[in-house]
């Protein structure tokens, strides 16, 4: 595996990986390295359905919704490999990345473990069985003429991996690989998908796989029952990487942003383009994220351009290339799919279709071919590893799509709409992008009248992505084109607009404890406007009925407590502080000591250690701990580390999960003895990883 550890892109990764680790910690020193801030990001399972949490509540009579496991992406990962896990997550999530760093992590893991096993004096020795040959395979590139073997086996060899014949299909049974299959929804056909699926099933038995897709994507979940979903990252983590980015900046880009924070920053990759856009735009917040992306490739585009010789008779036309390059790729040769990557041959014959239009027939070949190149050289298209043509990223891809379809939006009939863009899945992120750039009121809403006739969630989707001063008008053909107050308060959340909130707020009024009024809760936490906050809280002190479940879900105040997390406003903390104390129902305190660490409040930290140590429910102490290690406050290392003395093993792991979070480099004796002595197998575990993490800062 050396060649692998020593390959100079895996070493480039490592140094300026940012952005795609997973949510977690704030952590005390925040470097921006390779241009990027390091981050942690979190995934959680996606619950399989409802059903009882324990023998013992089932004779009580307690039924719950099935437990959401949280992790970093990558313990996560770990986790559920052997069973074979699928990570979801929006475009821009970090799943790429994530799997990219666990691929250097494993092989560095395989080369090390033997020196763990002589760390731990015998006790805490790694299984020989979870030491893999980690190969990533970018599904971008599968081609329907190969099977998945040969593009493992390009993989393998790509890194100098030497295979005889019948070597993969061995090691295959034998499980000594670790299989990371990148962008499931990236695959190129349907024929694609459905022999991955024989693949997965004929190996599920023997090797470990993880699988990464798009929400919504093409592609299904290849009947994989373990799920995570990757989380948004928390207000703390935002605010952070801001301040970090733009020292001087900063505070006031978030003081102008508000509450729009989310909506721009929620993923990794729009947070560091917001950032450049801010620094590059004379201080000033694009309307919405269509508005957002135009400013953001036209910056980039000028900047690239400057290198761009003034006699070459592409610079004015780069834009243009770029929309029909990304509009062509994304009709793809069927309907149903989209294709991220293109030959050589197929993007000159695109590209000279523009210089055609521009030049007459005297258009060549070869002038395509040197316009190829300028494109690569100078924007946001590179070479795949096969030679093929790709967008950077497929966000970009669907942006300059976006674009093209704008131009043609006065030319499309509601029928053509609706049934050759509107009602494929794969065109659902370039109309959210291109109802953000609609400039005619009438064009926008006749654009989610559309959406909403094809299917009621894209529809809300659009309403939410058009101009914000139409968005009233949107949401009243959201809430007109449903009866249901349960899918009506469902769909206002997915808009994740503020013009929806007085309805849902509304909701919250209706003491009945009925679905929609849950459904409400959630809808406002999804939308994460400060201003929903006083009505949650009265809707917690008001409930009348606290100890009453509806239909399986958990209790009312618990969906209120994960909703102030979401919002993540400190002013909400002194209210969850008294529940965590006192509430009577330890999934309300646990709910409390979540939102808590999403808020990320160091005032909380006294009495998170409190409930750490002294509340009577492990998910309530495991929660505490969570959210302790979140805040990232060092002022809590010295009360973690005596808890590593404890009798209590669960006691034990979570405090080493929690320093680990934190991030303090005077936990590591303390930590090594651990791993040194300590009889629990899970501690020690507990122990490696947070050293792991700590080496990292």
């Amino acid at each position: 595996m050396a060649s692998v550890c020593e390959d100079k892109e895996y070493s480039q990764w490592w140094e300026s990986y940012t952005l795609t680790d997973v949510t977690g910690r704030r952590q005390q020193s925040i470097a921006i390295k390779g241009g990027g801030l390091l981050l942690d990001l979190m995934a959680g399972t996606v619950p399989e359905k409802i059903r009882a949490e324990k023998a013992e509540d089932e004779a009580q009579g307690e039924n719950q919704t099935e437990k959401i496991e949280r992790f970093t992406v990558l313990e996560g990962l770990r986790k559920y490999a052997k069973g074979h896990v699928l990570l979801q997550g929006g475009p821009g999530s970090g799943k790429s990345t994530a799997m990219k760093r666990l691929l250097l992590e494993e092989a560095k893991r395989s080369q090390e473990g033997q020196f763990l096993d002589e760390l731990a004096a015998g006790k805490a020795t790694v299984e020989q069985e979870s030491l893999k040959i980690p190969v990533l395979v970018e599904l971008r590139y599968y081609d329907d003429d190969e099977s998945l073997q040969q593009l493992i086996e390009s993989a393998l060899k790509r890194y100098g991996l030497k295979l005889n014949d019948g070597d993969l299909e061995q090691w295959l049974v034998q499980g000594q690989l670790l299989l990371l299959l990148d962008g499931v929804n990236e695959l190129p056909s349907g024929q694609a998908r459905k022999d991955l699926r024989r693949f997965r099933r004929q190996y599920e038995k023997t090797t470990p796989m993880v699988f990464t897709t798009r929400k919504l994507g093409e592609g299904g979940d290849l009947g994989i029952v373990k799920k995570l979903t990757m989380q948004p990252l928390s207000e703390s983590q935002m605010q952070d990487f801001v301040q970090a980015y733009l020292p001087g900046q900063g505070q006031a880009m978030l003081a102008q942003l508000g509450s729009r924070l989310r909506e721009f920053g929620a993923v990794p990759l729009l947070l560091w383009m917001l950032c450049f856009v801010y620094a590059s735009n004379q201080q000033q917040i694009p309307a919405n994220l269509g508005t957002f992306f135009r400013r953001f490739t036209r910056l980039y585009d000028n900047n690239l351009k400057q290198n761009v010789p003034d006699e070459n008779t592409s610079k004015p036309l780069l834009p243009e290339v770029l929309q029909e390059l990304a509009f062509r790729m994304m009709v793809g040769r069927d309907p149903k799919e989209a294709l991220v990557t293109i030959s050589r041959s197929e993007a000159e014959a695109i590209i000279r279709s523009v210089v055609c239009q521009e030049f007459g027939e005297q258009g060549s070949l070869a002038q395509a071919k040197l316009w190829l190149e300028d494109l690569l050289k100078y924007h946001l298209i590179q070479l795949g590893s096969t030679d093929s043509i790709q967008f950077r990223h497929q966000l970009i891809q669907e942006y300059y799509a976006a674009e093209k379809l704008l131009e043609q939006l006065p030319d499309f009939s509601d029928e053509v709409l609706k049934w050759e863009y509107l009602n494929y899945l794969k065109w659902t992120e370039p109309l959210a992008l291109m109802a953000g750039l609609v400039s005619e009121e009438d064009n926008a809403l006749r654009l989610v009248r559309l959406a909403l006739e094809v299917d009621y969630e894209l529809g809300a989707r659009v309403a939410g992505a058009i101009l914000e001063e139409w968005q009233p008008h949107a949401i009243k053909l959201v809430t007109d084109a449903v009866t249901s107050e349960d899918l009506k308060n469902y769909l206002l959340g997915v808009t994740q607009s503020t013009s929806a909130l007085s309805d849902l707020l509304s909701a919250l009024e209706h003491y009945d404890l009925s679905l929609s009024r849950i459904v409400a809760v959630d809808a406002l936490g999804k939308i994460g406007d400060a201003s929903a906050i006083p009505g949650l809280l009265s809707a917690l002190q008001h409930d009348a009925s606290p100890n009453v479940r509806y239909d399986g879900y958990p209790h009312f105040r618990h969906i209120v407590g994960n909703a102030l997390g979401k919002i993540g406003c400190a002013s909400a903390v002194a209210h969850l502080l008294n529940v965590l104390k006192h509430d009577d129902d330890k999934d309300v305190r646990r709910s409390a000591a979540g939102a808590l660490g999403e808020i990320g409040d160091g005032s909380a930290v006294s009495d998170l250690l409190s409930a750490f140590r002294h509340d009577s429910n492990q998910y309530v102490r495991s929660s505490a701990a969570d959210a302790l290690g979140k805040i990232g406050d060092a002022s809590a290392v010295s009360d973690l580390l005596s808890v590593l003395q404890h009798d209590d093993s669960s006691f034990r792991s979570s405090a080493a999960d929690a320093l680990g979070k934190i991030g303090d480099a005077s936990a590591v004796s303390d930590l090594l003895s651990v791993l040194q002595h300590d009889d629990d197998t899970y501690v020690r575990r507990s122990a490696v990883e947070a050293l792991g993490k700590i080496g990292d800062e």
